[in-house]
């Protein structure tokens, strides 16, 4: 994951990534804008967990994650 993250944190593959991401799944181009792209080190910001709270999960770039990670993004709705 580290690694990921500073590969996203280099000009050179964010310009490298914005050309090619019409080549990758909406699912995947999502995953790396919501979990890798220019977020710090693991250590410093953990991938969330279902357990988090989504309000507080928040991106570098101040927009909120689309799910947990590994979140199908499915609610459950009571019937």
């Amino acid at each position: 994951m580290n690694l990921f993250r500073a590969w996203t944190r280099d000009d050179d593959f964010d310009a490298a990534f914005a050309d090619l991401q019409d080549r990758y799944t909406p699912a995947f181009v999502a995953f790396c804008e919501d979990y890798l792209a220019k977020w710090d080190p693991i250590d410093a910001a953990p991938v969330p967990h279902p357990w988090d709270d989504p309000e507080t999960v928040i991106r570098p770039d101040g927009k909120k994650v689309a799910g947990v990670y590994l979140d199908a993004g499915i609610a459950a709705t009571s019937e």
